[in-house]
């Protein structure tokens, strides 16, 4: 009975192993692809920048501000407006 509980929490521990290194290579690909692919220009986030001010900074085409402050949100997959400073984020290049 010991072997069999051992063996299962070995295969456990095998299988959280797993996910995390394979969950860490989705996350890889993932951000690859968000900042190298040309899909978007990154813009590190500054002492009292807001997503306002990237979008008015970012917005070359002169469209609607909102949208494209809502682009970045949905882009960056943020769930609000709050930023930090030294954090980055995608601009989406059709602005």
């Amino acid at each position: 009975m010991e072997r069999l509980v051992a063996g299962l929490q070995s295969k456990g521990n095998l299988f959280v192993l797993v996910w995390v290194i394979v969950s860490t290579l989705i996350t890889v690909v993932m951000a690859e692809r968000a900042f190298g692919s040309g899909e978007g220009e990154p813009v590190v986030v500054g002492m009292g920048e807001s997503l306002w001010t990237i979008a008015q900074t970012h917005n070359e085409l002169g469209r609607d501000v909102r949208e494209l402050v809502q682009a970045i949100q949905v882009t960056n997959h943020l769930q609000g407006s709050l930023l930090y400073p030294g954090q980055k984020l995608i601009v989406p290049a059709q602005w």
